[in-house]
């Protein structure tokens, strides 16, 4: 078909009349406009059913652009990872300019950032508690004068799933929790008890210790990804013993720690409540003190592990996974009632560490130094080694927080002062006489305090009476009535003589010189 040349139509854009190429003279409509811009004679087309002008319409033609759809650029350049050790995150990021969209064009589907997990390799001695670190600054982070700026603010972990990756801190001294609805540093572990998934934009994601994504790959007791316990060293002690003081060391848990287990048993105590308290004490640093409720669990988070603690009748437990990030003393608190009872405990440590964290220091190590003081002064004492330790890198004593407990030596002690408490005077031998002769010759001797449980045999008489120094004691500790240690000698006359000396000559103002002889007197000694 093709448009009809058998009559002139008056109004050619408001119906379409078509002609068969057979029959050219028979023409056919549908009663339908021809389409916008179809032409209907010289130099004119049909605009809005009329026949018109090229030149008079074409400007009244709104323009309709096509839509443009969105495209992805490129990813960019992978970030650096959140962790300088262990396991992180790093992102990358692409934009929807490629091309961009337009004239009602879609945008770009899926996401404008990327993130992946990865490692610096393992941490030896640089573990660091994220969350701790947040909530020391917490009065900074979040400036609330309800806030108190001297409280001590400690990590706060949630028993909900879906706040385990939200910002939450417990002061020390208060117990008040302060709860935020701010996600965590991406690369946070969500858990102190499994500090191999991660924290990404307040989602906790499962992450295996080999540092994929969704991986089931886990750690011995020790720490040791995948391992079989091979090299872990299992520490498990039962150490029975009596209170005396208020607070007592039980433990020490040295850095890096994992699979943490006390308990403490009191086996006998009088009538009423016993009264025990844990406390956790970094060397470094300030204690924490676990005041150990009835039944019910409690917990705080101490150096990077989340402590739990009850107590079940006369059994005081505590536990947590770590590992803990510093090397930590274990101590009792008791009553005074427990202390003047005389309260017997049972208590047991068990730790698991990996063998290489227990190697000895290289730089910090003790030194043994000579005894130090007797504790008692007679009746029979003890005292021992000293010890100190030693910078390698400066060569100089340093303070003893320094030095590994773990690594310290075993302390040599032993008896000292077993003598009685009596004491008695023994005079030494006199001195020879100041003077030969005349009013002031003077004698001295030493008057020594020694113990009188000594003089026990002849032997010990004459070892004594021969070098008393060498068992000398305080002279305090002896009685008042001290024999005379001076005393006058040689209170006789003194005889002079005459005698020549050396010959000598002078020269007196050129007249001559002279000979002279020196005359001498001297004592005569019968």
């Amino acid at each position: 078909y093709s448009m009809c040349r058998a009559f002139d139509v008056s109004e050619p854009c408001s119906h379409l009349w078509c002609g068969h190429k057979h029959n050219p003279f028979v023409c056919k409509t549908k009663k339908g406009p021809p389409l916008e811009g179809t032409e209907c004679g010289f130099g004119k087309w049909c605009f809005n059913g009329y026949c018109s002008e090229i030149t008079d319409t074409i400007s009244k033609i709104p323009i309709v652009l096509n839509p443009q759809h969105g495209g992805w650029s490129t990813w960019g350049p992978w970030g650096p990872c959140s962790r300088s050790c262990g396991t992180g995150i790093q992102y990358r990021s692409r934009k929807c300019d490629n091309p961009k969209p337009s004239y009602g064009g879609k945008t770009c589907e899926g996401r404008t950032e990327d993130w992946q997990i990865c490692s610096k390799g393992p941490c030896k001695n640089s573990y660091v508690d994220l969350r701790a670190e947040q909530c020391k600054m917490l009065p900074k982070i979040f400036p609330n004068p309800e806030l108190q700026v001297t409280d001590t603010w400690l990590p706060y972990e949630s028993d909900q799933d879906e706040q385990k990756c939200k910002f939450s801190c417990i002061s020390d001294e208060r117990k008040e929790i302060f709860m935020t609805n701010e996600n965590l540093p991406d690369g946070t572990p969500c858990s102190y008890e499994n500090q191999d998934n991660l924290c990404v934009q307040g989602v906790c994601y499962q992450v295996g210790c080999d540092g994929k994504l969704n991986s089931s790959m886990s750690r011995d007791s020790c720490g040791v990804c995948g391992g079989d316990e091979s090299e872990c060293y299992k520490s498990n002690s039962t150490v029975h013993k009596v209170l005396k003081r208020e607070i007592t060391k039980i433990s020490v848990l040295p850095k890096m720690a994992r699979q943490i287990r006390l308990e403490t048993v009191v086996n006998e105590y009088s009538s009423g409540k016993s009264s025990l308290a844990f406390v956790l004490k970094n060397r470094r640093k300030k204690g924490y003190i676990v005041a150990v409720p009835n039944t019910s669990i409690h917990s705080k988070i101490v150096d990077g592990v989340n402590f739990f603690y009850n107590r079940i009748g006369r059994l005081y437990k505590l536990w947590g996974f770590g590992p803990i990030l510093a090397e930590t003393i274990i101590m009792l608190i008791s009553s005074e009632k427990n202390i003047s009872n005389k309260i017997n405990i049972t208590y047991n440590t068990q730790y698991s560490i990996q063998k290489d964290f227990l190697l000895p220091s290289k730089r910090f190590v003790w030194i043994m130094g000579g005894w130090g003081p007797c504790s008692a002064s007679c009746g029979g004492g003890r005292r021992q080694k000293t010890v100190a330790c030693w910078d390698n890198q400066q060569d100089k004593l340093v303070k003893r927080k320094y030095c590994s407990l773990i690594q310290k030596p075993v302390t040599e002690v032993e008896s000292c002062n077993k003598f009685g408490c009596d004491f008695k005077w023994v005079p030494g031998d006199w001195e020879p006489c100041s003077q030969t002769c005349g009013s002031n010759g003077l004698q001295y001797r030493e008057i020594y305090c020694v113990p009188e449980s000594l003089f026990g045999t002849v032997n010990n008489i004459s070892a004594i009476l021969a070098n008393p120094w060498k068992y000398m004691v305080n002279p305090t500790k002896c009685a008042k009535n001290k024999p005379a240690d001076v005393r006058e000698c040689n209170r006789k006359p003194c005889f002079y003589y005459w005698e020549f000396g050396n010959w000598w000559q002078t020269v007196i103002n050129g007249l001559g010189s002279w000979i002279y002889f020196e005359l001498i007197a001297k004592i005569y000694v019968c």
